[in-house]
């Protein structure tokens, strides 16, 4: 055969008859000794066998691969020291690394010494290598890492190498070729270990970021981008250009690398921030010709893969279970643990009570009151941890905790019972994924996790700024029961709410705040915290009993304080689909109403001194003494300005009876609230913000839309008041840090307040003119681990008012606290300035001088807390038979009656309590075992045994048509019309544009100009308010429901309500066909809506004149023995005036007739005397009559001279009053 190799020691002689080409190279590390008799042999020929061998052990273990084979499992010990467990390891070069015992190092030391590879040595050769169980030994120096780098930032690789040290002491005797006495020493072993090292990593960006993260999140974040980085250096894409390469003509290539990764640390200064070992650490599993093949063809190695998983599972431990070696959090037992604690320790108390009464021989009274009284509220833990169970905390438990980025498959924990696994699993991830619920056998589960190897990881965060972008997810529940049961519609809270009035020193010795006696009298007493705990400001910490109509929460009241109205019900937050979120809530007034005005009146009672005092020159605490003159003015003027009911509320005359004209009988009912009935004030609260202001980019905007409602009956009274606002929140700043983001930007929409008033069968309605109102804002969101954190939101508007909303929100369940500050002095100062036109000089100095008094003597009214909220989490609060469910029910129906709006509690109900949607999920799943498996969905479109595609309907586009109607046209005419659908409406509307909603829902697509549809409306020319809507579908559209119809149209309402809003007694319907004279062509139908001038409510004065002067005694005798009608006989009539009602704004046109009237009979002359008449049944405010007469008989260069008068004959017709008059001389 063919020899090819040679040697100095010359040509090589094969061992054996072998055919073939033999090819043995000449130096190789396989060279091992030929013994044979005779044979001289040196230390050389004993290392050169000795290396063979030990190559021959690496060559073999290379073969298997380089990892962990066990142990060396490196976790974080107190002082920043790293523990590393016993363990053994392969090197990539096939070198054992093995360590027998666990051992410590500092990691600030470790990365100092890692710095440079140095071999320590003393003065006598010996070195120190770990701890003291090692024996002194003389460290051999080892290869560098293969891989040069450098320090750009704080996370290091925690990497063994091995290493050798030469060990002992003994004597040489004879060396060969020197003399046999000549002796020497040298070291008789060498002792194998490793080294641990600290090398600086550099890493590709992470595959999961936002820029919102914080700290809490760098551990998950790290891990994505190592497992990145992983892939990008040993992974390849297929592609054409690389199939054609012939590296798939090749066979694998050698592994490289020359350590082992245990650990991952990243520092913060000196400090560990925190230390993983799955992220990095790879086991010994796989040999590298698979490995290699595997990243050659877009896998994903097992031992990566397992990694990947493990790091997740331990990441998942410590985040809830709060580990030290974790970044701590909530165990989501931790309730149901400790109710069990404290069941068995009663348990074992009563065991042992029972059994020494028995030797004793006394009574076994286990019904003892201390054995009651631990019962039930052993029994209110058991109920409140099972609500906690049945209710996790939070809606992004994991990404809270700080992990963002999942693997491909992995488990989950779960809480088995009838809290569905949808539900659970929906909280833990969040709505950032795509979830399919399957029941399957737990056999199943294994080959599931295994089919989803090599499929990319799962982020949470890229469906939460955009649903289209959500990862698909399944999630396996084993054994897992089916079942109907609908999902909790957002999160429902039982909620107590309540508004305080700061207290002002009234004595006129020290100024300041009184103290706020211990024990209020308003109903709501302080509660002290549970267990010594500090509570949340503001809040009683009472943790939740768990019973389903157990008694609400306490509120406790601020300091230096007066407790106002005070509110209970239930509230529900949900977050949109948008981004946003709304807020929801309805209550009944808990106190007694009397006691509430008494409480408040007693602090802000008029105290009877000269208003001129104050501008003496006395002390300032003299200034107090009339401090509510100057605020009940001030309130009471700003409040006429607005024509608010409450002004006139608070007068000492009661409301009358309307005008015949306006006033309208109010409607028998049993459902009905009457002047006659006794109701709780009712309160209804309704927030939304269409996206997350946090994730608003610089200068984009989301609609904000705030509505409130009150419905009360108050001895003779029913009162029924709404306020909406609408309007934009504009991102002008935005920040984000380790602690907090933060967002500022302004805020501007315009608000509409109405009311009604009911007294004696008898309505009278207000509207206020609709009121700009421009703010700044600025919103800080503190998030920290375990479920907990604060939002901040501080407005500011442009008459100096600033307020604060601090919200914090904490425990399992939630348990959530509000608070509202305000400045109290800028506030005053605000309202005050606003009516300044309504002072005279002296009255303004005044004013100015209480301001400055106030401030003066009481800085703390610069932060004044007027308002707090307490939020309980608790899914019962939907079942109809919680109390605090029907409490809200009870509200709506009083504010529905008092408002005397149909479909008001339905709607407000809808929001509230809306019924289930129809589910996402094709099944809910009730969980059997306390684990799920999720993994990546796998589908491809020619699966046969995929599910069929949802059918998504397809967008829907209307033709929008602005529409005209006269006047004095009613909601119900204007119906009826559209339904006849005669006559054309083409010359009384306009085209404005075309609105296209989203297949299936009421929502506005992108396909929407809403720029271009509020300018087209504009362009339009409507009246000044929406009183009727109506849609009508064609083609496939005419199958969409009813209902959705109707809530297109309101969405359709909502664009333009800023310029032209929407009446109360508004409807909007669907139609059968399109009405006549508009067109659908094109499109999926018409929606328009009707306008009409805005009616306004009047109130009239009879203006009468006397022939003679000094007519006015005579015929006020004769008024009062009820000649009231033959004084009328024997009068001029002037006419009639008309005012707005409940206010001093004259219809100019009427007053204008009323004074050439006067000219015209009178001329050059005035009014001597005036007296207004009121009717005996039903009057309006006395001190209003006489307000309105003086604007009349100012006009006339006269006043009101008498006091007022009332008459009970039928003579006043449509009007409310007689004003009489009488000129300054006798004509003729």
């Amino acid at each position: 055969m063919t020899q090819t190799a040679t040697s100095t020691g010359g040509q090589l002689v094969l061992v054996g008859a072998q055919n073939g080409v033999a090819l043995i190279p000449s130096s190789t590390p396989l060279t091992r000794l030929n013994y044979f008799d005779g044979k001289f042999l040196r230390a050389e020929d004993l290392t050169t066998e000795q290396n063979y061998l030990r190559s021959l052990v690496r060559y073999s273990n290379q073969a298997g691969g380089a990892g962990i084979v066990h142990g060396f499992t490196a976790t974080l010990s107190s002082g920043n020291n790293l523990d590393l467990t016993a363990g053994l390891a392969i090197d990539p070069a096939g070198r054992v690394l093995f360590l027998p015992h666990a051992a410590a190092v500092s990691i600030p030391e470790l990365i100092e010494k890692s710095k440079a590879i140095t071999a320590s040595t003393n003065g006598n050769g010996t070195g120190t290598v770990g701890e003291s169980i090692f024996a002194p030994c003389e460290t051999v120096a080892v290869e560098p890492p293969s891989v040069t780098t450098t320090f750009p930032t704080d996370l290091y690789l925690i990497a063994l190498v091995h290493a050798e040290a030469l060990c002992g002491e003994e004597d040489v005797y004879g060396k060969l070729c020197e003399d046999a006495c000549v002796t020497s020493t040298d070291r008789p072993y060498r002792t194998e270990g490793i080294v641990i090292r600290a090398l600086p990593l550099t890493l590709c960006p992470p595959t999961c970021d936002a820029d919102w993260l914080t700290a809490t999140h760098r551990r998950s974040r790290v891990a994505s981008a190592y497992f990145a980085t992983e892939r990008a250096q040993n992974g390849k894409n297929i592609s054409g250009t690389r199939l054609m390469l012939d590296l798939w003509c090749k066979g694998a290539e050698a592994a490289g690398g020359s350590v082992v990764p245990v650990a991952i640390v990243s520092m913060n200064g000196d400090t560990v921030d925190f230390l993983d070992a799955w992220i990095a650490r790879r086991e010994r599993i796989e040999a590298p010709p698979r490995r290699y093949w595997a990243w050659q063809m877009m896998m994903r190695p097992w031992n990566v893969y397992l990694a990947q998983i493990l790091h997740f599972q331990c990441h998942l431990h410590q985040a809830l279970s709060g580990s030290d070696d974790g970044p701590g959090g909530t165990d989501p037992c931790a309730p149901q643990t400790d109710a069990l604690r404290q069941a068995i320790a009663l348990a074992e108390e009563l065991e042992n009570f029972a059994a020494t009464a028995v030797e004793a021989g006394i009574e076994n009274d286990i019904f003892r009151p201390e054995f009651l009284t631990r019962i039930g509220s052993l029994k209110s833990d058991w109920s409140g941890a099972l609500a906690a169970a049945d209710a996790p905390t939070d809606t992004r438990i994991l990404i809270t905790e700080g992990i963002i980025e999942l693997p491909p498959a992995g488990y989950l924990p779960v809480v088995p019972g009838s809290l569905d696994v949808n539900t659970q699993v929906r909280r833990l991830l969040g709505e950032g994924v795509d979830l399919r619920f399957c029941s399957v056998r737990p056999d199943y589960v294994a080959h599931a996790l295994e089919e989803v190897q090599h499929m990319d990881r799962i982020c949470l965060l890229r469906g939460l700024e955009n649903a289209a972008n959500a990862e698909e997810v399944d999630i396996l529940v084993p054994d897992g029961v089916l079942t109907d049961a609908s999902a909790q519609q957002g999160m429902y809270f039982e909620t107590s709410f309540g508004l305080f009035a700061p207290r002002i020193e009234r004595d006129t010795g020290d100024v300041g705040f009184e103290p706020v006696p211990g024990s209020p009298s308003n109903g709501f007493e302080p509660a002290p915290g549970v267990g010594g705990s500090q509570p949340t400001p503001g809040f009683t910490n009472r943790p939740a009993s768990g019973v389903t109509n157990q008694p609400a929460f306490t509120i406790n009241q601020p300091a230096d304080t007066v407790a106002g109205p005070q509110f209970r019900g239930a509230g529900r937050g949900e977050r949109l689909a948008t981004g946003g979120g709304a807020l929801h809530f309805a209550g009944l007034l808990t106190q007694n109403t009397d006691r509430v005005i008494r409480d408040l009146r007693a602090e802000y009672e008029t105290v009877e001194r000269p208003v001129s005092d104050v501008a003496t020159g006395e002390p300032a605490s003299a200034a107090f003494g009339i401090r509510s003159l100057d605020l009940r003015s001030m309130f009471a003027r700003a409040a006429d300005r607005f024509a608010t009911t409450s002004a006139r509320a608070g007068r000492d005359a009661a409301v009358g009876a309307t005008s015949n004209r306006m006033a309208t009988p109010a409607a028998a009912s049993s459902n009905r609230l009457t002047a006659a009935s006794s109701s709780a004030p009712a309160l209804w609260l309704t927030m939304r913000c269409e996206k997350d202001p946090l994730s608003l980019a610089v200068g984009e905007s989301s609609e904000l839309r705030l509505e409130a409602a009150l419905g009360a009956a108050y001895q003779r009274y029913v009162l029924g008041a709404r306020l909406m606002l609408q309007g934009d929140f504009y991102c002008d700043q935005k920040d984000s840090s380790t602690t907090a983001r933060r967002v500022r930007g302004r805020a501007w929409g315009w608000v509409w307040i109405n009311a009604r008033i009911e007294v004696g069968g008898q309505v009278q309605t207000q509207q206020v003119e609709p009121r700009f109102i421009p703010v700044s804002a600025e919103i800080e969101l503190i998030p920290t681990v375990g479920g907990k954190g604060s939002l901040i939101i501080t407005v500011e508007t442009d008459q100096g008012i600033e307020f604060s909303i601090t919200t914090e929100w904490d425990g399992s369940p939630i348990l959530a606290g509000l608070s509202l500050t305000i400045d109290f002095i800028d506030t005053l100062r605000a309202i005050y300035e606003r009516n300044l036109d309504d002072y005279t000089p002296e009255e303004q100095q005044q004013i100015e001088d209480f301001l400055a008094n106030l401030e003066e003597q009481n800085p703390g009214l610069r932060a004044v807390e007027v308002g707090r909220a307490r939020l309980r989490e608790n899914p019962e609060v939907e079942d109809e038979a919680h109390a605090h469910h029907a409490t809200s029910i009870r509200a709506l129906r009083t504010i529905e009656s008092a408002l005397d709006e149909d479909g008001f509690r339905a709607s407000a109900e809808l929001l509230l309590f809306p019924p289930a949607p129809p589910s996402t999920d094709p099944t809910r799943i009730l969980p059997t075992r306390d684990w799920v498996l999720f993994h990546r969905r796998r589908s491809n479109t020619c699966d046969c045994c995929q599910p069929e595609p949802s059918v998504v309907a397809p967008p829907r586009r209307f033709q929008f048509y602005e529409i005209t109607a006269p006047d004095d046209a009613s909601v119900d005419e204007i119906r009826e019309f559209f339904e006849r659908g005669e006559e054309s409406v083409e010359e009384f509307s306009e085209i404005v544009g075309v609105v296209q909603f989203d297949g299936g829902t009421a929502q506005l697509s992108s396909g929407t100009d809403f720029d271009a549809i509020r300018t087209a409306w504009r362009l339009a020319n409507p009246e000044s308010a929406i009183i009727y809507g109506g849609l009508t579908s064609e083609g496939a559209a005419v199958d969409d429901p009813a209902t959705l119809g109707e809530q297109r149209v309101a969405r359709v309402a909502d664009i333009v309500r800023s310029d032209t809003p929407v009446l109360t007694q508004a409807a909007f319907d669907v139609l059968p066909f399109v009405p006549n004279g508009l067109s659908a062509a094109g499109v999926d139908g018409v929606v328009f809506l009707v306008t009409i001038p805005e009616q306004v409510a009047t109130q009239c004065h009879i203006v009468l004149s006397f022939r003679d002067q000094g007519t006015m005694t005579f015929a006020l005798e004769r008024i009062g023995r009820g000649e009231l009608g033959a004084v009328i006989n024997e009068a001029f009539a002037l006419g009639e005036v008309e005012f707005e009602t409940g206010s001093n704004t004259v219809l100019e046109s009427t007053l204008d007739s009323v004074a050439s009237a006067w000219a015209e009979r009178w001329p050059e002359h005035n009014v001597a005397r005036a007296v207004v008449i009121l009717p005996a049944t039903n009057p309006i405010p006395a001190d209003l009559a006489q307000s309105q007469a003086q604007v009349v008989t100012g006009r006339l260069n006269g006043q009101v001279t008498e006091d007022t008068v009332t008459s009970a004959e039928d003579v006043f017709g449509n009007c409310q009053s007689i004003l009489l008059l009488e000129p300054t001389q006798a004509v003729g």
